[in-house]
């Protein structure tokens, strides 16, 4: 009996062996993991959080994101690293916000030159950009004539969805890296944004307001832009992208029209911010924004007793503040209208929770 134990352990720890290798050459096989390795992921660059978080929702697993202006930076600010300019190089796509940020104004042009063979993708073609007013606080009207429920219907017309049709152009120059998603060029933008006669918000600001994403309607242009750059610099998951972003887009479509019930019926329509962020929001859901700063700067000492009178006479309590930024004169006229100064994140990467948050501060100043 004994001649015959030996020869069965060694077959059964033989064929433990072969199950081990087995299990260890799937592993390492391409296809049969549930996520791609890091390999496999294209890495996209983007200006600021918001954008990550469109990135994210529309590229998954598939993506991973450089963000140039970090949590808590502000993109009037911030210079770039050594160790983001090295992230750089190795991404397939830009996603520049595409309006005049002062940071793109101030550095794409280098970011473009650390890596020729990126992707730029220009998140704000077919996005109209309104302009600071020079001379009044602010009107709830668009600077191009077009109102709310225009912009909402188109919006809503799928004009922008990730669908694979009317982005003729953009395939045109997939394999030339060095243009922009759409075909257009930065100089062009500049020279369309300053086109515009009107004004919409802030006091004594000057030029396109850059904030463009500050609005859900036009996330969704940002969100099908940022999809066609994805379906460009890696065409074999097509099917993979445009499935998340029509599942974002319904998603923003929903957000849209809870925000538009939850501003509906304000009786004041007016808000104070010290850094005049929320033009666009404030033109989506007509509203007006009264700016705290003055030409970009802390106000003086005779304009912060106009902002005093301003508040007293609209009845305003609640000075909304972002943490990018000084709180010192919102706190003074806090003070002295005996309210006080709520931080709201104009560049928080959660989008949806954050516009939600944004619009339950508004609906507390009011």
């Amino acid at each position: 009996m004994r001649k015959w134990l030996r020869p069965i352990r060694m077959s059964m720890s033989l064929v433990m062996l072969i199950a081990l290798l087995t299990l260890m050459g799937l592993a390492v096989v391409p296809g049969c993991s549930s996520a791609p390795d890091d390999s496999d992921r294209i890495v996209v660059a983007v200006t600021i959080l918001p954008q990550a978080g469109f990135v994210e929702a529309v590229g998954g697993d598939r993506v991973d994101i450089v963000v140039m202006v970090p949590p808590g930076a502000s993109p009037h600010t911030y210079e770039v690293t050594p160790d983001q300019m090295v992230q750089l190089s190795r991404a397939a796509m830009y996603a520049k916000v595409g309006s005049p940020v002062e940071f793109e104004l101030a550095w794409l042009d280098r970011l473009i030159a650390a890596n020729r063979d990126m992707l730029i993708v220009n998140c704000a073609a077919g996005i109209d950009l309104l302009h600071y007013d020079d001379h009044e606080n602010g009107h709830a009207h668009e600077c191009d004539g077009h109102h709310h429920d225009d912009e909402h219907d188109h919006a809503h017309g799928h004009d922008h969805e990730c669908d694979g049709h009317h982005h003729d152009d953009e395939h045109d120059h997939a394999h030339g890296h060095d243009h922009e998603c759409d075909g257009h060029h930065h100089d062009d933008e500049h020279d369309h944004a300053h086109g515009h006669d009107h004004a919409c918000d802030g006091h004594h600001h000057a030029g396109p307001d850059p904030h463009i994403w500050l609005s859900v309607q036009n996330a969704r242009v940002m969100v099908s832009q940022i999809c066609e750059g994805l379906v460009q610099v890696d065409p074999s998951h097509e099917h993979y992208y445009r499935t998340n972003c029509a599942v974002y887009l319904e998603e923003l479509d929903a957000l849209d029209r809870e925000l538009e019930e939850l501003l509906h019926g304000l009786e004041n329509r007016r808000f104070m911010v010290f850094h005049p962020a929320f033009g666009y929001f404030a033109r989506d859901y007509h509203l007006v924004q009264m700016a705290v700063e003055q030409g970009g700067n802390e106000p003086d000492a005779q304009y912060l007793v106009r902002l005093i009178e301003e508040a007293k006479e609209h009845n305003i309590r609640l000075i909304l503040a972002s943490p990018q930024f000084s709180t010192r004169s919102a706190e003074v006229i806090a003070s002295e209208i005996g309210g006080e100064v709520v931080l709201v994140d104009p560049l928080a990467r959660d989008y949806v929770s954050n516009m939600r948050a944004i619009a339950a501060a508004i609906r507390q100043v009011t």
